[in-house]
């Protein structure tokens, strides 16, 4: 016999929780003030079928007279759904009862009648015989037909407290002589969302593996669920931005818990500990909210980690624009509609070679920036070397033509979707050889891109776009995504360019365009312009744009700044 049915009380003191609807049923038995029909209604397994059924024993006197319950029947509304059904009822309940005082019905899940079963019950409730009882059970009483519903004496049964559940668990482990401990019996009343029957289910299910003893880390594992210690280190490392290491990676996937109950455990875990009043890891209860919602078919825990972290950490940024006079021209591969505005005098002295300062080159950000060396790396591979003055870079690949071929990598139509993921976190860190190293900040992303599978397709990418002879190899290093990267001391590796006005203004004049105007800037623009429009005749003035004046509107006005040839 399952333990939730071995279990059930069999009167109103063994009813665990429930006090004001015991206390209702049990003044009716005491002044004898029988309605003649009852709606017990709430949560699944909370007591509505249990309660109905030792009111109605109390009702006949079955202790005292056990042949009355003959006058009780049970009908299960979910199966007999029909105006049939409800037509033999009500013809069966103008018979009085054979034995006991009242004939009694007790149906369950009433709500799954159909309308017209509901309104053929209307009758024999409006005008009840005085020996006729209905004790009905739904977990959705908004379902019923109003005046089928104003007919009911209304009972709300709520879920049960975290105490009454652990108190019947307990009574429960004493008398199956269970060894099991306070955290176990903690994790299974917390995951019965309220329901002492699915609490009772649940402590079976643990049960019925036999162990000599039950610690919350085997009754985690025995349910799905990741304990709850891990959970917190987990979180408290996501807020703390601190790398995830491959250890708690391996107990992770080791638990075989999914996704779904992955996130439904942390969120749980994040309200819980934000209603206690211990906000530090609120922040974490807004992104883990929305990677619930988006509802991604999401196959393993690691993907939904390094999802949350993303959110956490970094905000995704569209591609910047590279410059048109690059080697390597990416722009029919790079989907954007966003307009390189005009450069001012403290942009222009910002972005001249002698004042750039080393900064992380991101996925996306422009390739002037200087490639340096993260101040840590930590890795189980071996430390990719710094290069040198002695040492001269791979003449068939580039720092600056990897750190393009990145980024058009990324931009490809075929990026399997886990890299997309990981576009704001990769780091060119150094490309010796025929090896380039790619730093991240967590070694969920490092495991990643060592997977063979993401690995082959990287490596056979970076062949294919920078027209290598020899075989690629992609190194995944981690470095502390909380500190910056410092100032590389080897100038040898800076990128010597000048600005992107100078190399303009410079074309300007190469090709003749404008001779009268050497102060122009052009826009460059991507993916807006017509098929065969030419960039550099879109002329842009470097003073602000002034307004129409009243004899014209914004239209007219604006065809007069930016004329297309």
């Amino acid at each position: 016999m399952a333990w939730y049915n071995k279990y059930r009380p069999q009167n109103f003191e063994e009813v665990v929780g429930q006090a004001l609807t015991k206390s209702v049923l049990e003044n009716s038995l005491k002044k004898n003030r029988i309605k003649h029909a009852y709606l017990f209604h709430g949560p699944k397994g909370v007591g509505k079928t249990t309660l109905a059924r030792i009111f109605a024993n109390n009702l006949n006197d079955v202790k005292t007279n056990p042949e009355s319950k003959i006058d009780i029947l049970e009908m299960d509304a979910a199966s007999n759904t029909s105006i049939d059904d409800i037509r033999q009822l009500t013809e069966s309940s103008k018979n009085p009862p054979l034995v006991g005082k009242y004939k009694i019905y007790i149906i369950d899940e009433i709500h799954m009648l159909s309308k017209s079963a509901m309104n053929a019950l209307l009758k024999i409730l409006e005008e009840p015989p005085i020996y006729l009882v209905f004790l009905m059970a739904t977990t959705n009483p908004e379902k019923l037909i109003p005046t089928v519903l104003s007919r009911l004496t209304k009972l709300n049964l709520s879920n049960h407290n975290h105490e009454d559940i652990i108190k019947k668990l307990k009574m429960i482990v004493g008398v199956e002589n269970l060894s099991i401990d306070q955290d176990s019996l903690d994790l299974i009343a917390m995951r019965s969302s309220g329901s002492l029957r699915d609490a009772v289910n649940l402590l079976e299910t643990v049960a019925s593996y036999e162990l000599d003893s039950y610690s919350i880390q085997q009754t985690s594992e025995l349910l799905g669920l990741l304990p709850t210690q891990t959970i917190e280190n987990l979180c408290t490392n996501l807020v703390a931005g601190n790398m995830i290491t491959q250890t708690t990676i391996s107990q992770l996937e080791s638990s075989g818990v999914d996704t779904e109950a992955f996130l439904g455990q942390m969120l749980d875990f994040l309200l819980t500990r934000s209603f206690e009043g211990q906000k530090s890891l609120d922040q974490l209860i807004m992104p883990v909210t929305e990677v619930l919602d988006l509802k991604l078919p999401l196959t393993s825990l690691i993907s939904t980690i390094a999802l949350i972290q993303l959110k956490v950490n970094t905000k995704l940024s569209p591609h910047k624009i590279i410059n048109l006079d690059n080697p390597l021209d990416i722009n029919s591969d790079i989907k954007s509609d966003h307009i390189t505005p005009p450069i001012n005098a403290d942009e222009q002295k910002n972005t001249d070679p002698q004042n750039i300062t080393s900064q992380p080159t991101s996925l996306g950000e422009k390739s002037e920036q200087v490639i340096a060396q993260p101040d840590s790396v930590v890795s189980t591979n071996s430390e990719p070397e710094l290069l040198t003055n002695d040492q001269e870079l791979n003449k068939s690949i580039t720092i600056e033509e990897a750190e393009i071929g990145l980024i058009k990598i990324t931009s490809q139509e075929d990026t399997p979707p886990i890299l997309k993921m990981m576009i704001s976190d990769l780091n060119l860190l150094n490309v010796k050889g025929s090896t380039i190293y790619i730093g991240v900040s967590n070694a969920i992303f490092q495991t990643q891109l060592k997977s063979q599978k993401l690995n082959q397709w990287i490596c056979t990418k970076f062949k294919e776009i920078l027209n290598s002879t020899e075989n690629i190899t992609v190194v995944a290093e981690l470095r502390e995504s909380n500190k910056p990267v410092k100032e590389s001391k080897n100038e040898s590796i800076k990128v010597d360019r000048i600005s992107q006005k100078q190399k303009l203004e410079s074309k300007i004049r190469e090709t003749g365009t404008d001779k009268s105007d050497d102060s122009a800037i052009f826009y460059q623009v991507y993916k807006s312009l017509p098929p065969n429009a030419d960039p550099e005749k879109l002329k842009v003035f470097p003073a602000p744009i002034q307004k129409p004046t009243d004899e014209q509107d914004w239209d007219e006005h604006t065809n007069q700044l930016f004329d297309f040839e």
